[in-house]
């Protein structure tokens, strides 16, 4: 289920350390005025203070919401996910009862505390960089409808400390300039596929500390031109599908819906009762 939000935040954090190097070379070599201005101001925008209240209008209580997943979840599939005093919650995707009892209503922040704990559970909330580990934090997921057309906009924001490395860059230029905490925000639409468990994701919006979109945008595309990692759209589709295909899943990506296929699932679908929206699993 998780594997392919850690390559992603792991893609991240390789990619914005080597940003701040490269942007620090690139602005002695480069001639282009408008070019360097443009990196050079992300750069000092990246390095200024900031928490997670600033970027999070919806964060989740990992401790009561993770509760009330296990209560649902389990109502559902028994004993899929487990509590002990001494290591938290456990999920399991396998060995599995042989029915799915109910349909699973999950709230966005529901989604955010099962998709934090999983994060803990298969790499100890943890990414490597080389011969760091990088602790990652996921804050916030957040359901909206796009007053457009009604489809669902889903907001993802973790956090990436980089205590190590700014420990590691001690004493060279790149150390001010690496925020202790890289806040990422990323917007996604979701649109609902005719087929069981499938949807395609539209880019909306990605946002790196105090960046707006528009300067996180400017900000891959200079460094794409030189660097090659991506444009802010690629590597915002690259999120959204590690968070959704870890909630939907098919063939080739363990998620939790398809994970249940074989028991009762049927489909997905993000459901709005009481005036908040749910991920479904439905039976």
């Amino acid at each position: 289920m998780v594997k392919s939000i850690l390559a992603v935040l792991l893609a991240i954090v390789i990619i914005v350390s080597a940003l701040l190097i490269g942007a620090c070379v690139y602005l002695k070599q480069a001639k282009d005025v408008d070019l360097v201005g443009s990196v050079a101001h992300a750069v000092s925008v990246l390095s200024e203070p900031i928490s997670k209240e600033d970027v999070c209008d919806h964060p989740f209580d990992l401790k009561q919401d993770m509760a009330n997943v296990q209560f649902i979840v389990n109502e559902s599939v028994e004993d899929m996910i487990e509590y002990h005093e001494e290591h938290g919650y456990k999920v399991k995707f396998q060995d599995l009862p042989d029915e799915m009892k109910a349909i699973i209503y999950l709230s966005d922040k529901q989604v955010g505390a099962l998709a934090q704990v999983v994060l803990m559970q298969e790499a100890v909330g943890q990414v490597q960089v080389n011969d760091l580990y990088m602790d990652i934090e996921i804050y916030q997921v957040k359901f909206d409808k796009d007053v457009n057309d009604g489809n669902i906009l889903v907001n993802t924001v973790f956090g990436i400390n980089t205590a190590q490395y700014r420990e590691a860059m001690a004493g060279t230029p790149i150390e001010g300039a690496i925020p202790e905490i890289l806040y990422v925000s990323s917007v996604n639409k979701v649109i609902k596929g005719e087929e069981a468990f499938t949807y395609t994701l539209e880019h909306v919006s990605l946002e790196l500390n105090h960046l707006t979109p528009e300067q996180t945008e400017d900000f891959f595309r200079t460094i794409d031109m030189f660097a090659h990692i991506g444009t802010a759209e690629y590597l915002n589709g690259q999120v959204g599908n590690a968070l959704i295909g870890s909630l939907v899943g098919s063939e080739t990506q363990r998620g939790l819906a398809y994970s249940l296929n074989d028991i009762g699932a049927r489909d997905f679908e993000f459901q709005t009762r009481n005036g908040e929206i749910y991920f479904v699993v439905v039976r």
